[in-house]
């Protein structure tokens, strides 16, 4: 089997990469993070139970996963998914940085190696124990126009029904569609075999590493 290329991963990954910076979001509504973010209470693995946006690079990809992490000068972002096709499983690493000095909202920051663009990572909700609601703004190859990608990120993979409630009542409050986001396959039948913890710790040691480098 050829298992897919990391870096075609990497060149256009969220979870989190291949969009454009803060001051390249024209053409994207006009949103608003939380401006209290905590960080060291968003650590820790996030489901993603659904995306709304075009992403090519999970095409065929189930079960995917972000694991964020606290290093010395930034946060460790650990990206998984498993190929339906394959069944392999792909893990990707990069770094988070705070996009303003201040530290007190939710805008990030996100690199990847072997990325020439730098993602923006937007919370615009969460209450750090179930969900999370995540926006990006990517700038097509083209420069013709820019679209919103969205995340809806579960700390587990099932999910109570108030917790989704709740979701879709904060998707309302940000004027975001729950009809236009695409659920992600997360299922025990897809994703046994999934959780590689020694992959995850190498893929930290990388990213620290990385971190170390910049």
């Amino acid at each position: 089997m050829i298992r897919r290329s990391l870096l075609s991963v990497t060149a256009a990954l969220v979870l989190l990469s291949g969009s454009c910076t803060a001051q390249e979001t024209m053409g994207c509504a006009d949103r608003s993070a939380i401006n209290d973010f905590n960080a060291t209470l968003y650590m820790g693995k996030w489901y993603e139970y659904a995306k709304m946006g075009s992403m090519p690079y999970e095409e065929g990809g189930v079960c995917v996963t972000a694991e964020y992490s606290m290093s010395s000068n930034n946060i460790t972002v650990v990206n998984s998914m498993k190929d339906n096709t394959t069944h392999e499983v792909n893990t990707t690493t990069g770094w988070a940085e705070f996009a303003s000095e201040l530290h007190t909202d939710g805008k990030l920051n996100v690199h990847f190696p072997n990325s020439p663009s730098v993602g923006n990572y937007w919370i615009l909700s969460t209450d750090y124990d179930n969900y999370s609601i995540v926006w990006s703004c990517v700038k097509r190859p083209d420069n013709a126009a820019s679209s919103e990608i969205s995340w809806i990120l579960l700390r587990s993979r099932n999910s109570s029904n108030m917790t989704l409630e709740r979701v879709e009542d904060e998707l309302k409050n940000l004027q975001l569609d729950l009809n236009k986001y695409t659920k992600t396959e997360q299922s025990a039948k897809y994703c046994a075999g999934a959780e590689h913890v020694v992959g995850a710790m190498l893929s930290v040691a990388i990213a620290s590493l990385f971190a170390l480098l910049h």
